[in-house]
């Protein structure tokens, strides 16, 4: 047998790399990685590769394909390794499990663009995963669920990103999410038009990208530090005459604020918070040509959460136009008991020809008569 292309195409011993001679029953690395990923979109040995690494006892094992449009299984006894604990699965590969599956040590998955044969089969290999900790799961057009259920009891941190994903027999898409012991979430969907989740213990959620479904606001409202982007509120304008959850344990809130008609979101979202005490503003590096200014209509009352903890304001990108100051000045005559506000300018607004307008508001901003006397506003 020759043993040499097999070390060659693992690449990371360090003794194969350094040309020290390595014989195939002796010790290998925890840690070993399937490289030159367009050798193994096409090659033929691929099956016995991954099995002569599994035997190895790996811990840790990435494997990636390049290939396009070329869909390939993977070799069972991967799905019944008892010692990884990390592994990675990249793109072109057709999940076609076994009839027993089992990852008893697995704590880290991420999976990258695979085809899976039906709902269930991704339902089977999640339910595999018995002490699975983080998950990454990016889906790809055509990969065959419709339903995605992710119900992993022992999960802390799950990464979600799903691009339109076409059509499937007029049926919407829909992702169900159980873990109970779920901490950290973040989700970029543009495809699932329902959501239930029940994660219990969640401590902060990330809603970014053009995910469409409001409806996942209710199923998180227990979140403590919540993040949406700009895309994410602009695709949730449609949801203002909505119901709104209330957000008992939210105490920090970023807010991506890109069009016209994500700001009008501000306004519920202050009222559903009353116990927030940070909130940070992102306004986008770069509005676009044609754009003037934002119209933001103060809510009717004052929100709670200005009344009684709202302490810090941070806003980013700020440029200084009109529309921007009648909110800064909303949030300072308001704000009973702010403690600091932090503006950083805009990158372009840090010039020396932007000196004059950038020094003049800066003025007018601070003209301005805070209700809270301990309120510090700081720019940078």
């Amino acid at each position: 047998m020759t043993q040499r292309p097999f070390i060659d195409f693992l690449g990371l011993s360090s003794s194969a790399r350094s040309g020290e001679s390595m014989e195939f029953g002796s010790p290998v690395p925890k840690t070993q990685k399937l490289l030159k990923d367009s050798l193994c979109a096409t090659s033929p040995h691929i099956y016995a590769w991954i099995s002569a690494v599994l035997c190895c006892n790996v811990e840790e094992l990435t494997i990636k394909s390049s290939s396009i449009g070329t869909h390939k299984e993977l070799p069972w006894n991967l799905f019944t390794c008892k010692t990884l604990v990390s592994l990675r699965i990249d793109g072109g590969f057709v999940l076609n499990l076994p009839y027993h599956v089992c990852f008893p040590s697995l704590k880290k998955l991420h999976l990258d663009s695979l085809i899976f044969v039906d709902d269930s089969s991704m339902q089977r290999l999640f339910s595999s995963c018995l002490v699975l900790e983080e998950l990454y799961l990016k889906r790809v057009r055509g990969d065959c669920v419709l339903i995605a259920n992710i119900l992993i009891p022992s999960l802390k941190r799950l990464y979600l990103v799903v691009p339109p994903l076409g059509h499937m027999a007029n049926h919407d898409f829909k992702t169900n999410i159980y873990a109970p012991y779920l901490e950290y979430l973040e989700i970029s969907d543009s495809a699932s038009k329902n959501y239930s989740v029940n994660a219990a213990s969640l401590v902060e959620a990330k809603i970014i990208g053009r995910t469409r479904c409001p409806i996942l606001l209710e199923e998180i409202s227990n979140v403590q530090v919540l993040t949406l982007s700009g895309e994410t509120m602009e695709n949730w304008h449609s949801a203002l005459n909505s119901n709104w959850p209330t957000f008992h344990n939210l105490f920090f809130l970023e807010l991506g604020l890109s069009h016209r008609d994500g700001w009008e979101l501000l306004s519920h979202l202050l009222n559903s918070s009353p116990n927030l005490e940070t909130l940070g503003l992102v306004e986008p590096k770069a509005y676009g040509d044609g754009f003037h200014g934002f119209y933001w209509i103060p809510p009717d009352s004052v929100p709670e959460c200005l009344l009684e903890c709202l302490e810090a304001i941070e806003i980013n990108n700020f440029t200084g136009r009109r529309c921007e100051i009648f909110l800064v000045r909303y949030m300072l005559e308001h704000a009973e008991v702010l403690e600091e506000m932090t503006i950083y300018w805009r990158g372009e607004f840090k010039c020396s020809e932007k000196a004059k307008h950038v020094s003049s508001v800066q003025q007018e901003i601070l003209s301005i008569k805070c209700c809270s006397e301990d309120c510090e506003v700081e720019f940078k």
